[in-house]
């Protein structure tokens, strides 16, 4: 009677300590879901709600139509555009995010950049229009 009740203690203290191998770590959250977008986990494919957990071992998958947005935990973010796959492998300081298809990482970056150049043709536009029409 007693050793079953420390093969009992022992089987309920390992299962609340170690975490199982069917728990997969959290990623991140969809932000962004638009069109067809599918989220594959242990085989099962499912629509990717806004809010959605993307847990380390996921596909997510875009249609012709669709695009989504994922919010990581470490606070980055990837989008993707249409007819994309997403294998996210693992999650981590090491982790390993596979892309095919159309993807922007950030847009953000390049805002300045591109509106410094668009400043600098409108400008030299105006000054050579300028120049034309006074001859000089």
């Amino acid at each position: 009677m007693s050793r079953s009740l420390v093969v009992l203690a022992a089987a309920a203290v390992m299962t609340t300590v170690t975490p199982g191998p069917l728990l997969a770590q959290e990623a991140g959250h969809i932000k962004v879901s638009r069109g067809v977008v599918q989220v594959e986990r242990a085989g099962q494919k499912t629509p990717a709600a806004v809010g959605a957990v993307v847990q380390a071992g996921d596909v997510v998958s875009t249609g012709a139509d669709g695009s989504v947005g994922i919010t990581f935990l470490d606070n980055s973010l990837l989008s993707a555009g249409p007819n994309s796959v997403l294998a996210i492998d693992r999650f981590g300081n090491d982790t390993e995010i596979l892309t095919k298809g159309r993807h922007d990482p950030c847009v953000g970056i390049r805002a300045v950049p591109v509106g410094e150049a668009m400043m600098a043709l409108v400008l030299a536009d105006h000054f050579l229009r300028h120049r034309a029409q006074m001859g000089n």
